[in-house]
């Protein structure tokens, strides 16, 4: 499926690569034996991950192209995928215990007839997962100019308001992406920091510690007065370039 450098295709090794692999890898922790629904399924890597541990996984996509290219390329039991529109989803009411919706609605304006076929389509005890940029983001990754694929962007503000408009419990975590250095006490588990490692047809949840590339002691023969605390240093996101990376290459052969 051709990279239109807006939908992420599973040829594509790049930062927003990983961006979108973890959204999915934590809604895995949702959907055991559930019936799901992914919204704008794209080329369908996704639904396919997440039919490893659901019962069924529906993806719906607006262009006939992402849902041809889907069904072509993965071929499983418990997975479907149909052409539809968030704005009139071609699904009965209550049909799905989990949703999710990863960067979806910031591609059209009406956002709230979207949740309001979100809201039908969802049983009454199920739950929607939904992403989307933050318009006022300082990120050093963070688009500074109008996205031409993004009619209507949120910030956090507008984004609570819409949620809390349609649903009685709302929740938010923040994602970025970083470049860093973590240190982590002996005690982190991955009940405290979950780390994932995967690609676009499986993954594996991990304890942080366990892969560990260093140790650090603290030693003395008092009491431990400071409480260790896990902590992370990021760097700039920014690829060295080729050059860069060869000049750099031959110092060290040169030392």
């Amino acid at each position: 499926m051709k990279f239109t450098g807006e939908r992420l295709t599973s040829h594509v090794n790049e930062y927003y690569t990983y961006e979108h692999l973890h959204r999915y890898y934590f809604a895995m922790d949702f959907i055991q034996n559930k019936c799901v629904l992914d919204v704008a399924s794209g080329e369908g890597y996704g639904v396919s991950l997440m039919a490893n541990l659901a019962q069924h996984v529906i993806g719906v996509d607006i262009e006939k192209e992402a849902i041809t290219h889907a069904q072509n390329t993965y071929q499983k039991e418990n997975i479907v995928f149909v052409e539809g529109d968030i704005r009139s989803l071609p699904f009965e009411n209550g049909s799905f215990d989990i949703i999710t919706c990863f960067e979806t609605i910031e591609h059209i304006t009406e956002h709230d007839q979207a949740m309001g076929e979100l809201k039908r389509v969802l049983r009454p005890n199920g739950a929607l997962l939904i992403s989307t940029p933050d318009s006022d983001s300082t990120h050093e990754l963070a688009s500074r100019g109008r996205n031409p694929f993004h009619p209507l962007e949120l910030n956090k503000k507008q984004f609570a308001s819409l949620l809390n408009n349609h649903f009685e419990n709302v929740s938010f975590l923040y994602q970025k992406t970083i470049n860093a250095s973590l240190i982590m006490t002996e005690e982190t588990t991955d009940t405290a920091l979950q780390e994932y490692r995967g690609s676009f047809s499986d993954y594996n949840q991990i304890n942080p510690v366990s892969n560990a590339q260093y140790f650090i002691g603290i030693c003395t023969d008092s009491e431990m007065v400071n409480t260790l605390k896990n902590s992370v240093l990021t760097y700039s996101s920014t690829h060295k370039s080729l050059l860069e990376k060869i000049l750099f290459k031959l110092r060290n052969l040169l030392k």
